[in-house]
């Protein structure tokens, strides 16, 4: 026999990482944007950051929501995302009050990071803190090779601001070091992540070496964290590309799809829609719930291309539309209309806007009498964390809409 017709095996085929990964990547790095020198050194993340960091975390959100995290939690993680602060709005003089609210949301990263580690499976928790760890070295190395000029503001507060990252490069690297090396039935691998297991294997081998040598942050050792974030397909920085890495999650949208670009319309063009609306509304209140469908039907299509797809009328009028199909039997489509409405209003609206909490609360009004399953999951995400949080903790745009939907839950008198 001779083994000069077989053929070369294929390159073995990259691996998804653990999404546990890179879900302690991304809290440990929101929470370092808050606890750390890094941001204020740099005055903000400039704009494209910001936007891949949107991008990243709410990604992350959902994975956390599919952990079964109390959706108020997550909500909360949003609006601290939203809260990262860019060069425009970047505050010039930090006072004792700015340092203890970051420190405040600091400690509140900490909880939530012991909330989702809790939720997760024993098998694949080890990965989550290779996460954690990943970001914090990443970080250190970021901090000791920054420009001397960021660090002159901050001289007098921290001189020795690179000695202070470079003895927690050394206590994250053993402590990632220890985590690799960790066996124990309690805290067992998972065989589907073997290339996974390797690649840190790898990694710790390295480090073993470099923090018995002189352990400085050397183009090698930057080198070797490439290698390290490429074998186990993390997110790269162009972009964040997705490569192997987020095979179940939809690339994240475009800016434009993301936020349509707005139909052009004057304030007339508005409230002329809205008046013929609660005209409209006067059709079904009289019994001729056919002939309101058939208006209301137009009146989407109008507010459709006059306002736009996503427009807050738009999307409440489609609203209305879909409790007309309820009230002439046609209940399932109602109930699809109706959490596709809801889900649009939370897609395309943040944890700021009150046309989030406000077309959602309008589509939980007709679901709790045909689907009360999915009004109560409505409530849980997003409104329980709007109308059970007290006014004062609200940011003041929120307020009118906080009131005016506690009111029609009954919380507040009339």
């Amino acid at each position: 026999m001779t083994d000069a017709r077989d053929f070369e095996p294929p390159p073995p085929a990259a691996t998804r990482p653990a999404d546990e990964l890179q879900i302690g990547y991304d809290l440990e790095n929101v929470y370092c944007a808050y606890a750390e020198w890094l941001v204020i050194i740099t005055r903000g993340f400039p704009d494209f950051l910001l936007e891949d960091v949107h991008d990243v975390c709410g990604w992350t959100a959902d994975r956390i929501r599919e952990l079964g995290v109390d959706p108020a939690v997550v909500d909360r993680f949003e609006e601290i995302v939203a809260e990262l602060p860019g060069h425009h709005e970047f505050v010039r003089s930090f006072g004792q009050d700015w340092l203890e609210a970051r420190a405040r949301v600091s400690a509140e990263m900490e909880d939530l990071q012991r909330v989702v580690r809790a939720a997760i499976d024993a098998h694949r928790l080890q990965y989550f803190d290779y996460g954690v760890m990943l970001c914090r070295i990443q970080m250190c190395v970021r901090m000791i090779h920054l420009n001397p000029t960021l660090l002159e503001d901050i001289a007098d507060v921290i001189p020795d601001l690179k000695q202070l990252y470079h003895a927690e490069l050394m206590r994250a690297t053993a402590v990632l070091q220890t985590m690799v090396a960790y066996e124990s039935p309690t805290l067992p691998r998972d065989p589907a992540q073997h290339h996974l297991d390797q690649a840190f294997a790898a990694f710790t081998d390295y480090l073993a070496v470099w923090r018995t040598g002189e352990a400085r942050v050397t183009d090698d050792l930057c080198g070797h964290l490439k290698e390290l974030t490429e074998a186990i397909g993390f997110r790269r920085k162009d972009r964040f590309k997705q490569d192997m890495t987020w095979i179940r999650h939809p690339k994240p949208l475009t800016e434009e799809e993301r936020t349509p670009l707005p139909v052009p319309h004057s304030s007339d063009d508005r409230d002329r829609l809205e008046s013929f609306w609660k005209q409209t509304k006067q059709t079904a209140v009289d019994g001729d719930v056919e002939g309101y469908l058939e208006l209301m039907s137009r009146l989407l299509e109008a507010c459709r291309s006059v306002l736009g797809p996503v427009h807050p009328l738009t999307l409440h009028v489609h609203v209305d539309f879909a409790a007309g199909h309820s009230a002439v039997g046609r209940t399932v489509a109602a109930i699809l209309m109706l959490h596709d409405v809801a889900s649009t209003a939370l897609h395309y609206y943040g944890p700021y806007q009150p046309a989030r909490y406000l077309i959602a609360a309008h589509a939980h009004s007709y679901l709790t009498l045909v689907a009360p399953d999915l009004a109560e999951s409505l409530y849980d995400f997003p409104l329980k964390s709007l109308v059970e949080r007290e006014e004062a903790d609200l940011p003041s745009a929120l307020h009118q809409a906080r009131r005016t939907i506690r009111k029609s839950l009954g919380m507040d008198a009339s």
